[in-house]
């Protein structure tokens, strides 16, 4: 993949650490300062892990421009896009790096409530609540935010057994394959073997 890309650095709007855009009608990453400071994110393999990750966001965003294939919308479309950026940034690190997982623990709580986690962000999208709690920094389950993060890269990663990464950025059906990983995670043991019941 070949592009050119803008980086913008901001303070003062109080919006996210970063995400892509278009700036002057070329791809973007937007940086904000606040939000990294607040997260935490000041030392060098969180910045890494955060621009591996908007990187991550941009290659998705342009192979699906290059086929012509529109970006979609609601949280089924932000738990696939936030999930296959997660996987690009382990792969452009080298680790899985987990950039957002500011508490020592986050992953292996994660882990272990992977179950739990499948099965709650389903049931509020069958029954129409928000999944805000599932991402950003202000926003938590049982005191860990960003788990959607968790969730979308487990997805990724289920798709990978099938197919090729830029073959998951050009899905047409991207809600029902994601919404098809999520279900099995829900159905199955978590990493450290325990099956958590709700």
């Amino acid at each position: 993949m070949a592009c050119d890309v803008t980086f913008v650095i901001y303070v003062g709007i109080g919006c996210g650490a970063g995400w892509v855009t278009r700036y002057e009608d070329t791809p973007a990453i937007l940086l904000g300062l606040e939000n990294i400071a607040e997260c935490g994110w000041c030392d060098a393999p969180t910045l890494k892990g955060l621009l591996a990750h908007e990187m991550g966001h941009l290659a998705h965003f342009h192979w699906r421009a290059e086929e012509e294939k529109p970006p979609g919308t609601g949280p089924w479309w932000q738990l696939y896009t936030e999930g296959f950026a997660q996987r690009c940034e382990h792969l452009i690190m080298g680790r899985e790096s987990w950039h957002m997982g500011m508490e020592d623990n986050w992953l292996s709580w994660c882990q272990e409530n992977s179950v739990r986690l499948a099965r709650e962000f389903l049931s509020a999208m069958d029954e129409g609540r928000a999944v805000r709690r599932f991402f950003g920094s202000w926003y938590e389950i049982e005191g860990r935010s960003q788990s959607g993060y968790f969730l979308g890269c487990e997805a990724i990663e289920r798709l990978e057994d099938e197919l090729s990464l830029k073959e998951i950025a050009l899905l047409d059906n991207w809600r029902e394959r994601t919404r098809e990983k999520v279900e099995e995670m829900a159905h199955t043991r978590n990493k450290s073997g325990v099956f958590h019941l709700r």
